[in-house]
Formats: structure tokens, sequence, C-alpha cells
């Protein structure tokens, strides 16, 4: 399934400005951002993009997303029912990848595996 074309890389501004980045930067290059999305994907999308405030949090760490949440945007937004289990299929991807570039960026700044 491919997201967007130019992968994750076209997501990292968001996820800068999600990652509450204090950096003033980051929310221009947030406006300047062009993402493309694939049409079959924009719902699903959408409703992540919802959940930007419904992480869980470990230690300091997302763990993962608050998926009674998700449940409730996903009614709240009139995504069909029917539509729901792919949907969440989805919202796993884009979850996963989410934590993978927020888990990179952590090892990055701390030189070592956290």
């Amino acid at each position: 399934m491919f997201w967007a074309s130019g992968g994750l890389g076209r997501y990292q501004h968001a996820l800068e400005v999600a990652d509450g980045l204090p950096d003033a930067d980051a929310q221009e290059r947030l406006q300047d951002a062009v993402c493309e999305v694939l049409a079959e994907n924009e719902e699903s999308m959408m409703v992540f993009l919802r959940l930007g405030s419904q992480w869980n949090w470990a230690e300091g760490i997302r763990v993962g997303l608050n998926y009674p949440a998700a449940e409730t945007v996903s009614r709240m937004t009139g995504v069909p029912h029917k539509k729901r289990h792919q949907l969440f299929d989805d919202l796993q991807i884009l979850e996963g990848a989410a934590l993978e570039y927020w888990d990179s960026k952590r090892r990055a700044q701390h030189g070592r595996t956290v």
C-alpha cells in the first residue's frame, strides 16, 4: 500500500510540529510542505491527523494511538461502519510509520538506542 509519493519524508514536517518542536522554522516549513495522499487513503489520513492529540505515552515516549479515540473519531466524522475495519488497518500502518520516525529521531538526538 502506498500512502504518498516520496514516502514518510513528506510527512516529516507535520510529525515535527506534532512532536511539539518549539522551532518557529518548523511551523514555516509545515506551511511550505506539499503532501500528496492518494484519494483512496484520504479518509484514513484525515482520521489519523484528527487523532494528533490522542497518543498513549509511557515514560515520556509515545507508544501508540488511543484506539477508543480512533473509533470515536471515525464515528463522529461519518466513516461508514463497513469501512472501519480497513480504517483500523490503515491507522495501524500510519501509527507504525510515525512511531518509527519519532524513535529514529530520539535515537539520533541521544546518539544511541533508547
